[in-house]
């Protein structure tokens, strides 16, 4: 699986959490068109960054975001059309120059829609970006990549894993793969009905190169999804991130860079 990404920031100068409950036998996860077909999301992002080694001295940046969307389903021959359109957004950023900002829609690089193909198991293909390539927003996800995590090919009972290997491009040739490992734990009651608690843990590596910089990080990703079973939807998930490394300049300097960053998505209805 393949999104865009970027983080020129990177590039500066210097939910209810149910239990889980009986065993689940013999699901069949796949994506669908649901029932109804139309679902409106809210996602919500926070990811800082710190820089130390820098001439000036310990910088820190850092970004928050919420977006709601309304997403669209059709069949499209074996697979799902997703078409998915803005309804808001709102995002501010925080820098030692400038402090506390309000980042606009278009500085951040987020597109009003977007669409996606779904196969079974996931994202097919990317037919129109949910963000730039330069826009300015800290963010290590992709919306649509949030949306539609990877399923199990087949019938999972409780204890069941599969991998899934999301690769995102980074700026001007850079890019953050990270392979997903998703474990099905067992059945859980949310909002009052049935749904399936999906753990998820990762291991990533971002590397970057540009205006004569090189950067390499790696890190992990820990946390869940629940899966509705009366939708065939992604109902809710939080997903943390971390990862550390260094970045080289031309003069030779390095400095020590590290993110954190958590991940919220709520079906709205």
């Amino acid at each position: 699986m393949r999104c865009s990404f970027s983080i020129a920031t990177i590039l500066l100068p210097a939910a209810l959490l149910a239990s889980p409950g009986s065993t689940a036998a013999g699901q069949q996860l796949a994506y669908t068109v649901p029932s109804p077909a139309t679902a409106t999301y809210v996602l919500t992002d926070n990811t800082s960054m710190s820089i130390t080694g820098s001439p000036m001295g310990p910088i820190e940046l850092g970004g928050g975001s919420t977006f709601n969307y309304a997403l669209t389903f059709a069949a499209d021959g074996e697979g799902v059309r997703v078409s998915a359109e803005l309804n808001s957004f709102e995002a501010q950023m925080t820098d030692p120059m400038g402090g506390a900002q309000v980042v606009s829609q278009a500085q951040a690089g987020v597109a009003s829609t977007f669409e996606a193909v779904l196969g079974g198991q996931g994202l097919a293909d990317v037919v129109s970006e949910s963000r730039r390539a330069d826009g300015d927003l800290p963010i290590l996800v992709d919306p649509h990549a949030v949306l539609f995590p990877g399923l199990p090919a087949g019938d999972a009972s409780a204890g069941a894993t599969w991998v899934d290997t999301v690769t995102v491009g980074v700026g001007d040739g850079g890019e953050r793969v990270v392979v997903y490992t998703y474990t099905l734990e067992g059945e859980a009651t949310h909002d009052g009905r049935p749904h399936l608690r999906i753990a998820v843990s990762g291991e990533s590596r971002m590397t970057m190169s540009g205006q004569g910089m090189s950067m390499d990080l790696t890190g992990s990703e820990s946390g869940y999804y629940l899966w509705d079973l009366e939708r065939g939807l992604m109902a809710s998930a939080e997903v943390s991130r971390s990862s550390e490394g260094g970045m080289a300049a031309p003069d030779g300097t390095r400095v020590a860079i590290a993110f954190s960053a958590t991940t919220q998505l709520t079906l709205e209805n």
